[in-house]
């Protein structure tokens, strides 16, 4: 298999998320104080990689458990990084407002500590974004769902029901969490994703969305499983109509999560929303070259302790510390901007950095 190619991006000069209040939505014309900086920070945390499904489509690093869920020393250490994170990013060069945690797994839901891991940190007015499966119990969901800001919740058609992650999702809606659902269209079980995807537009009172699989490698590119050219369309031009309504928390937030296109004019800066699935479904997610703010806007930190600056790299060129090995006195963080060296950008924790077109 090749990798499907990618397109330059040559109709903005910046792609930003850049965090901060609803009013960004509507002054377009004051974008040009948004343009220097982002005012959040995002930190993609895998703390473990133990979970309940094996699908097909993910790596063994993803589910095999092979490195548990932090406990005891681990977990007053983890807890101490929160700390470290906070009070340097909340201070020059970096000035951030705003701390986004992206807790993933694994299935991070069945961890003991992760009640008391989210009060802590959303103790300290950082947000939760929670990256699940949604194997829970409805019952479970009832109790803790109103703790996350936001909600990605993957149906993974070899495993899941359709129907249990509609209830969850509604569930989540029900307490004003922002929900964005993903169905997973592996092709293998494509009649099923059909299924789901008619459910859930009659169910699903969350936005829903199609995700186009990709088959990560040790190397660097990451290639995409074979779809037929009528799958690949209907993945592109779906827009699954479901019974969902903002409310008015979610709409308060939307520049927290947003991402926006900005071009460059003569007197003035033009801008519109996009949404990062739809920009990788269309293979046009290629910023080699433009500078990124990876480290500076986005955090990683992968289950075996290393935080890196970004998801994309495999090899060390990205790595910073381990959080969980090192003296905590070897805690150092970026400041400067990359110059992106990709063809393609297919994680989407990594999107989210400011994106500037180099001169």
């Amino acid at each position: 298999m090749k990798a499907e190619n990618t397109t330059l991006n040559d109709d903005y000069d910046i792609l930003l998320t850049p965090g901060g209040d609803s009013r960004w939505d509507l002054i377009g014309e004051d974008l040009v104080e948004y343009t220097s900086s982002v005012d959040t920070l995002r930190i993609s945390a895998q703390l473990g990689n133990a979970c309940t499904y094996r699908c097909t489509y993910c790596v063994p690093g993803d589910y095999d458990g092979r490195y548990r869920w932090p406990e005891n020393e681990q977990y007053d250490k983890l807890i101490e990084l929160v700390d470290i994170i906070d009070s340097t990013y909340k201070s020059p060069p970096y000035n951030k407002k705003h701390i986004i945690w992206e807790l993933l797994g694994g299935e991070i839901t069945t961890w003991r500590n992760i009640e008391k891991f989210v009060t802590y940190i959303t103790s300290r007015g950082h947000l939760i974004q929670l990256i699940t499966n949604g194997i829970r119990t409805a019952r479970w969901w009832e109790q803790y769902g109103g703790m996350f800001e936001h909600v990605t919740l993957s149906y993974h058609p070899e495993s899941a029901d359709y129907k249990h992650i509609t209830e969850v999702g509604n569930i989540l809606t029900s307490k004003d969490v922002n929900v964005g659902g993903l169905i997973m269209m592996y092709p293998e079980t494509w009649n099923t994703c059909l299924e789901a995807v008619e459910y859930m537009s009659k169910n699903a009172q969350f936005r829903v969305e199609l995700k186009k699989l990709e088959l990560r490698t040790s190397g660097v590119a990451k290639l995409h499983w074979i779809y037929t050219d009528d799958q690949k369309k209907y993945i592109r031009d779906t827009r699954v109509q479901t019974q969902w309504a903002p409310k008015k928390k979610q709409v308060e937030n939307k520049s927290l999560y947003s991402t926006y296109k900005v071009k460059k004019l003569q007197d003035r800066y033009q801008f519109e929303v996009t949404n990062i699935q739809d920009i990788i479904n269309e293979n046009k997610n290629n910023w080699q070259g433009w500078k990124c703010n990876i480290g500076i806007d986005t955090l990683y930190i992968n289950s075996d302790g290393m935080l890196k600056s970004a998801g994309c790299f495999h090899n060390d060129e990205a790595d910073l510390f381990n959080w969980i090995t090192e003296d905590v006195e070897n805690f150092k963080f970026p400041t400067q901007a990359i110059v992106c060296p990709f063809t393609t950008c297919t994680c989407v924790h990594d999107v989210r950095a400011r994106k500037e077109r180099g001169n």
